[in-house]
């Protein structure tokens, strides 16, 4: 338990990271910059029409009706097919790999719970919508797992765009949400008890993080690692820490409220020319906005 507090610390230092200069912020309204990406192949006109779940599209598949698991819906539907979940709880490790819409019927009721096991949902297709689940108990250290992986490209992911992750509950999970990809929507999700972190983007651009609730997430809330061009917005936190940028630029964070956390936003390491405004950060137990210099 000990060595487990000390590795997640560390790891926690590093999300923050603790390490050299950062500076270089505008606090000014203004828009970021559409840039190539070099995080995957970029399709441009897939990324153009993103599929947006909702339960006002017709579902191709009804799990279980038609079949007994999220997964075998998936493997055996089309691309562009929307899988609707009846409420229950489905203990499955879910591989989205085909461009379909999976939505829950209640996000309360409709649970997707990795057993403590590997990964909850990995996505490694383009234009994939989840919305309306309670997506819970990813695999924790010494083994851990992300609630929502969006593309590893370990896990032979090339091209991983346009994912609408939205009205979701992500819970109790060594890593709430991970996007290792650009271009990308994570909104009105509720993520909370996360043992490492809440949102996490990875080395990628242009994602939009809006309308999200966070709570008691260790590690940031909301964390970027060589992420550039990505906008956070209307974000509220409350509890465990807030946003942790590193080697991270040309973000913006606009109208985010931070409440009783161990700091609010927190800029190091060569983090350039990020923007921030209208952000509101009270009760903090450490500090609200810190820029880390030598």
């Amino acid at each position: 338990m000990k060595m487990r507090l000390v590795t997640r610390m560390m790891l926690t230092l590093l999300l923050l990271g603790m390490l050299t200069l950062a500076f270089g912020i505008r606090l000014i309204d203004t828009e970021a910059r559409i840039v190539d990406d070099k995080c995957g192949v970029v399709d441009q006109v897939l990324t153009k029409s993103i599929i947006s779940p909702s339960l006002g599209q017709h579902p191709s598949i009804i799990v279980p009706d038609d079949y007994p698991t999220i997964q075998e819906a998936i493997d055996n539907a089309g691309g562009g097919d929307a899988i609707f979940v009846r409420n229950g709880t489905y203990y499955e490790h879910v591989v989205v790999n085909k461009r379909v819409s999976v939505i829950g019927e209640d996000k309360k009721t409709t649970i997707i719970d990795g057993n403590h096991e590997g990964n909850v949902v990995t996505i490694t297709e383009a234009n994939v919508g989840v919305t309306g689940f309670t997506i819970q108990n990813s695999g924790i250290y010494p083994q851990p797992g992300y609630g929502i992986l969006g593309c590893n490209f370990s896990e032979g992911c090339t091209r991983n765009t346009g994912l609408n992750i939205s009205g979701n509950i992500v819970r109790n999970n060594e890593f709430g949400v991970s996007l290792f990809s650009s271009r990308n929507h994570v909104s009105d999700n509720t993520v909370l008890s996360n043992n490492m972190a809440g949102i996490l983007v990875y080395f990628c651009g242009n994602n939009t993080i809006s309308d999200n609730t966070l709570s008691e997430n260790n590690g940031s809330s909301v964390g970027l690692f060589g992420s550039h061009h990505n906008k956070m917005t209307n974000n509220r936190v409350s509890g465990g820490t807030g946003f942790g940028l590193v080697q991270s630029n040309e973000n913006i964070l606009s109208e985010n409220s931070i409440n009783n956390g161990y700091f609010g936003i927190y800029l190091t390491s060569f983090s350039f020319n990020n923007t921030l405004f209208n952000n509101k950060q009270r009760k903090m137990k450490n500090f609200g906005r810190k820029i880390k210099k030598k």
